[in-house]
């Protein structure tokens, strides 16, 4: 974060951010409420920080779509969460994290052209991210584009140090489609510890 164009100017926000980042690993409900409340002074006390309005963007996306807020809600919890990116992407146009999280909000808005396209540009950014490829992969899959869908998450597999399980969750569709029995078998049993029991659904499926 010291080199990015938009680095914290306080420890607490940096901190923030270290939290959003952990509890997006697991997506466990109960690290939601006080990483959302810290985005939320973190953006107030470090306003030019892109890296907290990136992260914020993403957690008003996830009271969103994990029923965090009442149903009446959540449109305008991804408002906030388009706005929130829009806003890092301004703060930091050249961020992989900003662009990440445009990439997200444009693709929960229906916006899916514009969602790849954002995408693309953090990966070209950094071909490496395995979030970003992930990201792409997983919404690739979901609009059918299951082979590059799949290829994208097993390269981002491969560039992870700890995968978080929701990559394997996904990898496992890929190769089920595919016919690849095996290795969809091998991938579910990594996703079992998935949030949600996602995990254990695609452990029966294989």
């Amino acid at each position: 974060d010291a080199l990015a164009p938009s680095p914290p100017t306080t420890l607490f926000a940096y901190d923030c951010v270290q939290r959003a980042f952990a509890y997006r690993r697991t997506f466990e409900e109960a690290l939601y409420p006080p990483v959302r409340a810290c985005l939320e002074e973190a953006v107030r006390r470090d306003p030019g920080y892109a890296g907290a309005w990136a992260m914020l963007a993403f957690a008003h996306l996830d009271a969103a779509r994990f029923g965090l807020v009442e149903p009446q809600a959540a449109a305008g919890e991804l408002d906030a969460g388009l706005a929130a990116a829009q806003r890092a992407v301004v703060l930091a146009p050249e961020s992989v994290r900003s662009l990440q999280s445009l990439a997200a909000l444009r693709y929960a808005h229906g916006d899916f052209a514009g969602a790849e396209e954002a995408q693309r540009q953090a990966i070209a950014l950094n071909p490496h991210d395995p979030e970003s490829l992930a990201q792409l992969g997983w919404r690739l899959m979901a609009r059918g584009r299951w082979d590059e869908g799949g290829e994208l998450m097993q390269e981002a597999i491969a560039h992870s140090l700890a995968a978080p399980t929701w990559y394997y969750e996904n990898l496992t569709y890929a190769r089920y489609l595919a016919g690849d029995l095996t290795q969809a078998r091998a991938a579910a049993t990594l996703a079992s510890p998935n949030c949600c029991g996602f995990g254990h659904i695609v452990l029966a499926l294989t």
